[in-house]
């Protein structure tokens, strides 16, 4: 084999092993739009957080709502708010990349398959959360079931810290977001 078949071969497997890489660090979802329940009665932070992340990201995420229990079961993200406090931050996001076929169930890696999401109403202190800190904590909690992982740094909405110092999504945040799902857009359509 010549230096250069060696060298374009050398450079095609860094590049296979480096995408793999990304994934693995930056789970996503495999296609758009992802499917959310969100149950009827539920307060409608929920919801304008899903719709705030579409907007702002210029549609780079999408999502689709179903109304219904029986749907709710198919969906990709399931929503819950309680009336119990779930800790300091005041949201779970639970996450797997199990999926299912004929042969059972299998893993895909670097790729999300179903999520829950549960917002709290109440504080660690059993106090009523305010609409405009919940919705910080809905956005927060949409952002990290989308894959953004939180960060140390207290500028961004996706921060690491609790005490939701930021209430919007920032440029730092939809950079974050792009990292994700535009740097690979072979699933994501």
């Amino acid at each position: 084999m010549n230096m250069g078949k060696r060298f374009l071969l050398t450079l095609i497997s860094i590049f296979i092993f480096a995408s793999a890489a990304l994934a693995y660090e930056n789970p996503r979802w495999m296609h758009m739009p992802i499917t959310v329940y969100i149950p009827k009665d539920t307060n409608a932070v929920a919801q304008n957080a899903f719709k705030t992340w579409q907007s702002v990201s210029s549609g780079t995420v999408r999502f689709i709502y179903k109304d219904s229990a029986n749907l709710g079961k198919l969906c990709n993200i399931r929503v819950e708010v309680i009336d119990t406090p779930l800790g300091d931050n005041g949201y779970s996001v639970e996450q797997t990349a199990m999926m299912f076929d004929k042969t059972g169930y299998y893993q895909k890696n670097g790729f999300f398959y179903k999520t829950t999401i549960k917002i709290s109403t109440k504080d660690a202190n059993n106090k009523n959360i305010s609409n405009s800190k919940m919705q910080a904590i809905a956005l927060k909690a949409v952002g990290e079931a989308i894959g953004i992982k939180p960060v140390k740094d207290d500028t961004v909405l996706m921060s690491l810290s609790d005490d939701l110092k930021v209430k919007k999504i920032t440029s730092k945040d939809l950079d974050a977001l792009n990292k994700i799902y535009k740097s690979d857009t072979k699933y994501v359509k």
